[in-house]
């Protein structure tokens, strides 16, 4: 079988936890990007904590890091689709099939539809695949739901899910409003447009769905 060839986009926590749990699944990583700052010019292996170099050094020079032979190209940088997008673009545009974390990459035709028919033509053209992925479904939102397909009979279901976001770096602090005064929490969050923390229904009348506009408590 053939090695897979991955880049890492982003040398952060999610990307350093990545390169570490593809190299040890025998996944050949041969380039890294990232911004300018100290983790330019380090070897990846020994910025990520494997304990020994694996050759290569983070860059910050897109071009030149994508512009190598690969699979795929694993991005961790940021959640939202409209400062991600060009960031998709780019290694769409190199022949490199992309995966990221993004979390609203999750969702997009909902979310950013004129943004993810953009990256679905690209992809298309270019004959590589573009995916969504990340936990905020799975663990976050289902799996109340799932643990109880096991019981016999449900009385109520009371679900609740805590994240540490304190090692998580400052995009997802962001995200999570740390920091924020609760005022300033309630006016960032009150009518917000669709989105990933979003509930929606399913009109049976007109057989659309219909966005149900609210907040999230993330306390």
């Amino acid at each position: 079988m053939k090695q897979v060839r991955a880049i890492v986009y982003g040398v952060g926590l999610q990307n350093r936890i990545a390169t570490r749990l593809m190299v040890e699944k025998g996944v050949q990583v041969v380039g890294a990007v990232n911004r300018s700052g100290p983790k330019v010019g380090k070897d990846l292996g020994i910025l990520t904590g494997l304990g020994y170099p694996l050759g290569v050094t983070v860059s910050d020079d897109p071009a030149t890091v994508l512009s190598t032979p690969a699979d795929i190209v694993h991005i961790a940088v940021c959640d939202d689709m409209e400062r991600g997008f060009p960031i998709y673009k780019q290694c769409l545009e190199h022949g490199i099939n992309v995966l990221t974390v993004g979390s609203f990459a999750s969702h997009p035709w909902r979310t950013s539809p004129d943004l993810t028919h953009q990256l679905d033509e690209l992809a298309k053209a270019h004959s590589v695949t573009i995916t969504g992925t990340g936990n905020q479904d799975f663990f976050m939102v289902n799996l109340g739901t799932l643990m109880s397909g096991v019981c016999h009979r449900l009385d109520r279901i009371t679900h609740r899910s805590l994240s540490d976001v304190n090692k998580s770096g400052p995009e997802v602090a962001k995200l999570v409003h740390v920091g924020d005064s609760t005022d300033k929490f309630e006016a960032s969050t009150a009518n917000q447009l669709p989105s990933i923390y979003t509930a929606f229904w399913f009109d049976l009348l007109d057989r659309r769905e219909t966005p149900i506009l609210g907040k999230v408590n993330l306390g």
